[in-house]
């Protein structure tokens, strides 16, 4: 996996927990200058931690989807092939 990969993985955690409430409220904190979550600081710091905890359950995760995404996009292509002929 590439870091992208990871940075991915992380925005996903972060998208779950994400409070729009906050995330205006942060926003206009910085003048507009960011984009945010809305995650404060003690609960971002217990994703991250997770995170990093669970890194190799993640990777396999993470490779679970990708083939599955994978092999869903095969049988489309494999079925729109066949319905043309």
């Amino acid at each position: 996996m590439t870091p992208n990969n990871y940075i991915y993985l992380l925005k996903e955690f972060f998208y779950q927990k994400m409070d729009s409430d906050n995330t205006l409220q942060m926003r206009g904190y910085m003048k507009e200058q960011f984009e945010f979550f809305g995650i404060k600081s003690p609960e971002r710091k217990e994703i991250v931690k997770y995170f990093l905890n669970n890194l190799t359950a993640l990777k396999y995760f993470y490779i679970a989807t990708a083939i599955k995404k994978y092999l869903c996009f095969a049988s489309c292509s494999l079925y729109l092939f066949l319905a043309t002929k």
